[in-house]
């Protein structure tokens, strides 16, 4: 839909229709910019969901000994004798709903990243890695019960 408005932006430049504000080839150059950026947001979300639905590569995988956790381009993998614990956070959409995270904090000092100024605004207890739970089958709860069992074992 965003890429549309992009190409109704610059349809709107070529036929000379512009607001006082903007030249024409300044709106050309806006809808070929919302037209790029919208268009590969499309194609990251098209990758995303045909590895999950139609490749049935899991988000996150857990094993006895690890966690897989297929982001975007790269897959990440935790070991969970490096992790000291694992809890549950939420940060606030604004839209009347939290977006829950299972937080995990490192043992070891080496792995412990320094938190970004996003995560000292938003997050008061630091994480060293966070990974978003909200649209997974198992319940955010259920997940961080599994990961903290694998911890004990």
């Amino acid at each position: 839909m965003l890429v549309a408005l992009g190409v109704w932006i610059i349809n709107m430049g070529n036929a000379g229709e512009h607001t006082s504000r903007y030249s024409p080839e300044e709106m050309l150059f806006i809808g070929w910019l919302s037209i790029i950026f919208f268009g590969i947001c499309s194609l990251v979300y098209l990758y995303q969901v045909l590895n999950e639905k139609i490749f049935k590569k899991p988000y996150i995988t857990i094993t006895d000994t690890c966690l897989e956790w297929n982001r975007i381009f790269r897959r990440k993998i935790i070991y969970f004798r490096d992790v000291e614990s694992f809890s549950i956070y939420t940060i606030s959409t604004g839209k009347g709903g939290d977006s829950p995270y299972i937080g995990l904090r490192y043992r070891n000092q080496l792995l412990r990243k320094e938190p970004n100024f996003f995560v000292r605004i938003f997050n008061k207890k630091v994480y060293d890695e966070s990974i978003p739970v909200q649209y997974l089958t198992l319940k955010p709860q259920e997940i961080c019960d599994i990961l903290n069992n694998r911890l004990k074992k």
